[in-house]
């Protein structure tokens, strides 16, 4: 017997028909046809998770693609010691059956052809790996490197990661993806690399999701598979500022400045005070600034403006951020200021009529979603619209009822300013502190005008048929003081008009608002009766009067009476007009007084009973000369 072999390296990739040549000493040539049959051999191969357990596990051998009847023989898997082989096909396809297993184990399956030439092996491993991914976060300006991370991988395992989107797309087949698989600094380590280009990153949504898929064959059907899911998150460059919205001559006023996008501190966070100007906080009496450390990939800046601010200003952030290719990238950051113009104080005559105050905001840049009137007494709004920056509301009560009330007008926009100011209303009364004042021949008069507010005292002034009388000479002119919520001024005439009139008491308030009453002076004949007799002689059923006349209309003494009588009773004739005293008897002197209360201003007069010695001198005459006659009067009393 001779044999002769051929070795073919590597095998050939399709069925091929040999012939062998065989030629003997004569020089005679046989031959034999030798078929070689290219054949698919393959095992699958379960990848699993470190602590987990797999359960009714099937491994399978299979041989594809023979020529005609061929096959292996015999085909099985040679260890076998953990489960049952399942013949499928005998000499093509085999199964291994396994109820649980949760540990790393390898399977070997043999092909053979009958002889020990051609006996092919496979490992048919059980692989139990940890795999962990690395989410990330990133700015889209450079090429990015997504990590997927297997440990504990056995050595006769091979793994194929395969990256996926969440279209399921491969992404190795795209543009601008790449992979790369690289062992670890630990045995069974191995990290697989997905590198993004930026023209890829730019287009991804601010939140993307990647799998990473890891089989231990690269055709992906003889395999299971574990995966992976990482997020990656797309930075963007976003800077948001917040001026302010501040009424006139705020203090203390804060804007910020907020950049967001960041992996790192930026270079630089500074506030100009212009744009290109100088830095603010470098002036520590005006300015303080507030910087916070990076958080969450923000970084915030707070400016507050110490100093009164008077008018629409502009501040400038400026930042600097390597990461971002940022330099002196500015910001304009702006305070607009309002101003309020009210009727902070009004003054309205008590129940005088309708009122109408207002309030006006100024400067206007964001206009007010909503204006109001708050407090006080009910009332009728009434709000335009903007014109020159401006809006003005007004608020109409129908009369003033109170004596203080404050108002609070307020323009709003949520979220953004909350503006308000008050308007104090106050409710005035002016009047004569009597209806009337009387006044009498050759005697003063004093005529009293009352304030009373709660909005302080007020200056007077007062007039007589529209000229002004209280400076004028035998006026006498007094403001008076604010005793808590009173102000009496009066004017002292001397001697009282003998006419009646009308003086008109003018009160100004602190705002400029003036007031006005009317005081009323009525002169009158005021006059007793007086009773003389002869000494010695008695008076029966005397009867003195007491009596004003000349009042006009149903004016009178506001109190009229005799005053405490004992010599007899008083009786009253006409109110205030007219009182009588009666006497039964008197034969002495007798002097009583008659008062009347004529506002301001108390009158009195004597009524009398006098008896006296009258003597008379009889007289002969020449009537060449002047004579005189004598009457004599004496015993009379002193009144």
């Amino acid at each position: 017997v001779q044999t002769s072999t051929l070795t073919i390296n590597p095998s050939p990739t399709s069925d091929k028909s040999f012939t062998c040549y065989s030629v003997k000493a004569d020089g005679t040539e046989f031959s034999t046809v030798i078929e070689y049959d290219f054949i698919h051999f393959y095992t699958t191969k379960l990848i699993a998770r470190e602590g987990t357990t797999l359960s009714n596990v099937k491994i399978s051998c299979k041989i594809e693609e023979f020529s005609d009847d061929h096959v292996c023989n015999p085909l099985g898997f040679v260890h076998g010691t953990i489960g049952s082989q399942n013949i499928l096909t005998a000499g093509q396809s085999v199964e291994l059956n396994i109820a649980s297993i949760s540990s790393d184990h390898v399977e070997e399956c043999l092909c053979a052809d009958g002889a020990t030439l051609n006996d092919y092996r496979l490992k048919a491993p059980i692989d139990f790996i940890e795999l962990s991914k690395h989410d990330k976060i990133y700015i889209p300006l450079t090429s990015i490197d997504f990590i997927c991370q297997a440990i504990k991988v056995g050595p006769d395992s091979t793994l194929n990661f395969v990256w996926k989107n969440s279209n399921n797309d491969e992404l190795k087949t795209l543009t601008g993806y790449s992979e790369s698989l690289s062992a670890g600094t630990n045995a069974g380590e191995f990290i697989s690399t997905l590198t993004v280009t930026p023209s890829v990153l730019s287009g991804f949504g601010t939140t993307e999701t990647l799998t990473c898929d890891v089989y231990l064959d690269t055709n992906l059907s003889r395999s299971t598979s574990i995966s992976e899911t990482l997020t990656a998150t797309k930075l963007s460059y976003v800077v948001t500022v917040t001026g302010a919205e501040v009424l006139k001559d705020a203090i203390n006023v804060m804007i910020t400045c907020e950049v967001s996008g960041l992996l790192t501190e930026p270079g630089g966070m500074v506030w100009l005070s212009s744009s290109g100007g100088s830095d603010v906080s470098l002036i520590t009496s005006d300015y303080s600034v507030n910087t916070s450390p990076l958080n969450a990939h923000t970084k915030r800046s707070v400016l507050t403006i110490i100093k009164a601010t008077s008018t629409t200003t502009s501040y400038f952030c400026s930042i600097t951020s390597s990461e971002w290719s940022k330099t002196n990238d500015e910001h304009q950051v702006n305070i607009n200021v309002y101003e309020i113009e009210e009727s902070s104080t009004v003054y309205a005559r008590q129940n005088g009529g309708a009122v109408t105050f207002s309030c006006k905001l100024k400067h206007i840049a964001v206009t007010p979603t909503s204006v109001s009137w708050s407090g006080g007494e009910s009332g009728t709004k009434n709000t335009g619209s903007v014109t020159n920056n401006e809006l003005s509301t007004t608020y109409t009560l129908s009369s003033v009822t109170s004596t203080s009330a404050t108002y609070t007008c307020s323009f709003d926009v949520p979220g953004t300013y909350s503006f308000a100011s008050e308007v104090t209303v106050y409710g005035i009364s002016l009047v004569p502190s009597k209806s009337y004042y009387l006044g009498i021949s050759g005697t003063p008069v004093t005529l009293e005008c009352r304030l009373v507010s709660e909005g302080g005292a007020g200056t007077f002034r007062w007039t007589e048929a529209g000229t002004t009388v209280h400076d004028l000479s035998g006026y006498s002119f007094a403001p008076g003081t604010m005793t808590s919520t009173v102000q009496t001024s009066t004017l002292t005439i001397n001697p009282s008009p003998t006419t009646d009139k009308s003086f008109t008491c003018y009160s100004t308030q602190i705002d400029g608002t003036e007031f006005d009453t009317v005081v009323e002076y009525d002169y009158i004949d005021f006059y007793t009766t007086k009773l003389i007799a002869l000494e010695g002689t008695t008076l029966s059923n005397v009867k003195l009067s007491c009596k004003i006349e000349n009042f006009s209309g149903s004016n009178k003494c506001y109190t009229l009476a005799f005053t405490i009588e004992t010599a007899g009773t008083q009786s009253e004739i006409t109110r205030g007009r007219e009182m009588e005293l009666s006497i039964t008897s008197i034969s002495a002197d007798h002097v009583t007084e008659c008062i009347c209360n004529g506002g301001s201003t108390t009158y009195s007069l004597k009524a009398m009973v006098d008896f006296i010695d009258l003597s008379k001198h009889d007289k002969t005459y020449i009537p060449i000369t002047n004579t005189d006659f004598v009457c004599r009067a004496s015993n009379v009393g002193s009144d």
